[in-house]
């Protein structure tokens, strides 16, 4: 027993006498919800059959985290001179792989060695499954927001 999931349009003709005891409407419900008859990479029934396979493998799906919100402030002190010292960021990757995330670069015009800078990053942080933070389609969506958009029926924000 199994529900079908495939990824291109060959697997699916491939294994079509899976369903052959389904009533016509119910294999076309079927057809229309597979990841080759939209964007795979939005298609939530080809993620989850992905995880599945990779985990089914003996991989483990990797969980981690990610920084959904950043909203850095900071205190620069000192320096010489009267200089306006401003901070300005480089946004970088905002998931963790192997525990660390480049998440900001920052760098302080003039720089000036006396000066002292001192931030809050003030974080907000998510689970995530590695494999699934790389969709560019998913990965800008909160984990909580996939989620719900994962379970019909419950309403969204």
């Amino acid at each position: 027993m199994q529900y079908p999931i495939y990824d291109d349009a060959g697997a699916w003709k491939r294994n079509l006498w899976r369903i052959k005891e389904l009533a016509p409407p119910h294999q076309e419900m079927l057809l229309q919800m597979q990841p080759f008859n939209s964007d795979p990479d939005a298609n939530f029934l080809g993620w989850i059959n992905r995880l599945a396979r990779i985990d089914r493998h003996r991989n483990l799906v990797d969980g981690t985290s990610r920084l959904v919100e950043l909203e850095p402030v900071f205190a620069i002190k000192g320096g010489r001179g009267k200089y306006n010292f401003t901070p300005h960021l480089q946004w970088g990757d905002r998931v963790l792989r192997n525990g660390r995330a480049d998440a900001a670069r920052i760098t302080i015009v003039p720089w000036d060695e006396t000066v002292q800078v001192e931030c809050n990053p003030r974080v907000g942080i998510d689970p995530e499954i590695a494999e699934w933070s790389l969709s560019e389609f998913w990965g800008p969506t909160r984990f909580s927001e996939r989620l719900q958009l994962l379970q019909p029926g419950l309403p969204q924000k």
